[in-house]
């Protein structure tokens, strides 16, 4: 009985990790079908791609808000949370399917940045309530390869449809999509614990959350991601330009480069898939900081060398993949009771490491046009995350957990 049961289990946890992998697909498509189009989409709105861009921007800014939905999350469900964004973003999708004009087009974006930043920090919490510990990382690195796999899957559809006809025929599309992952969620997916448990109280979760910020482990891990991501985006802002004026490329050839940052955020999280529940996801997390701090010294050294150079590019990305994807599980242990609100408050350090890495990395470049200096910088940064992950966090075993006090 006991075996059949174990059985049931392992194949309802199968589903629901198939069903969150294909919701987080979706909502990846919309979150990276723009930035290969910009130019397209300007020209169908009648704005400049300028004002394309800054609406891109404030999608950073709207994760400062995570911490917001993680407290709901936790108070009201973590499941039900996941199934309000996803409904969300489908009914903003048909708004934006329906007025074709960039006011509404900036409003649904908007709201797509949104629907992200609850569904998933919560989704995260969610698996980290339904999957054991020794079994997380590779739960997580599955949902995670919807980040690389989403590129590969919108460019060539929002392309065909850009080319063929409207933005709005893509957003009726994205908003089929959506309904149709979400209506599955909500018939398959198993209530969560959150869900189970009597409301916590307003009072209760405060406390939750002064847990947090007294922890050195949680205020560690959160340096950790903000560090990690601030120094990639401090280099990748400027790798467009470094690119086309060291070796010349023409924006073909640079789109291509695209395919390669793919590839590596898809062996990134096949490796963490692959290994990190039997190595431990902190050696995998530290190795990949490291890795990628040494990429960013390394790769503008090789200005000489095309080939070298897209290598360098493939293992700084697979690195930084490696290490975000791996810290996932990671983190969801350090404050077991309140696991939505801990990976919302990593969420939002990863957005606020996007958001100065892009100011500083911008700056750097414009001032100084030294592409080695601002690798330099990079590397800096880079080995802070991996310095936070070295000393102040540790990995116990599955019984124990990872200690917030």
């Amino acid at each position: 009985m006991k075996a059949i049961t174990n059985q049931q289990n392992e194949s309802q946890n199968a589903r629901s990790i198939l069903l969150l992998t294909l919701a987080r697909l979706v909502m990846d498509m919309t979150k990276r079908f723009v930035y290969p189009f910009v130019g397209p989409i300007a020209a169908q709105l009648g704005v400049s791609p300028a004002a394309i861009q800054n609406v891109l921007a404030s999608q950073w800014g709207i994760g400062l808000t995570s911490p917001f939905f993680g407290t709901l999350a936790e108070r009201y469900g973590h499941k039900r949370m996941m199934l309000i964004s996803l409904f969300g973003m489908a009914l903003a999708g048909l708004i934006g399917a329906v007025l074709p004009v960039f006011g509404v087009w900036a409003f649904v974006m908007v709201c797509f940045g949104f629907g992200k930043v609850i569904f998933n920090p919560t989704m995260q919490a969610y698996l980290g309530n339904l999957i054991p510990y020794n079994q997380r990382g590779r739960a997580m690195g599955i949902v995670e390869l919807s980040w690389a796999g989403s590129l590969l899957f919108v460019a060539p559809l929002a392309g065909f449809v850009l080319e063929h006809s409207t933005m709005q025929v893509l957003f009726l599309i994205f908003t089929g999509m959506l309904t149709v992952v979400a209506v599955a969620g909500w018939v398959y997916l198993p209530p969560d614990n959150a869900m189970d448990k009597k409301k916590r109280s307003s009072k209760q979760l405060l406390a939750d959350w002064g847990i947090i910020l007294r922890s050195p482990v949680a205020m560690s891990a959160l340096l950790f991601s903000m560090t990690l991501v601030g120094a990639n985006e401090l280099f990748f802002i400027n790798y467009g330009l470094y690119m086309e004026a060291t070796f010349e490329l023409p924006l073909t050839a640079l789109g291509a480069v695209t395919i390669v940052i793919a590839a590596a955020e898809a062996l990134g999280e096949v490796i963490v898939i692959s290994i990190a529940d039997r190595v431990g996801k902190r050696p995998l997390a530290m190795a990949g900081a490291l890795g990628a701090a040494v990429a960013y010294f390394a790769l503008p050294n090789l200005a000489s060398n095309l080939p070298l150079t897209l290598v360098a590019l493939f293992m700084m990305f697979m690195c930084v993949e490696t290490a975000i994807v791996a810290s996932f599980p990671l983190f969801t242990e350090i404050v077991p009771n309140a696991k939505a609100m801990m990976m919302s408050a990593n969420n939002t350090a990863h957005a606020l490491g996007r958001m100065g890495g892009a100011a500083l990395g911008g700056a750097i470049y414009a001032t100084s046009g030294n592409f080695v200096l601002t690798g330099a910088i990079a590397l800096g940064i880079g080995l802070v995350a991996f310095v936070m992950m070295w000393v102040a966090i540790s990995e116990h075993s599955p019984k124990k957990g990872i200690s917030a006090e």
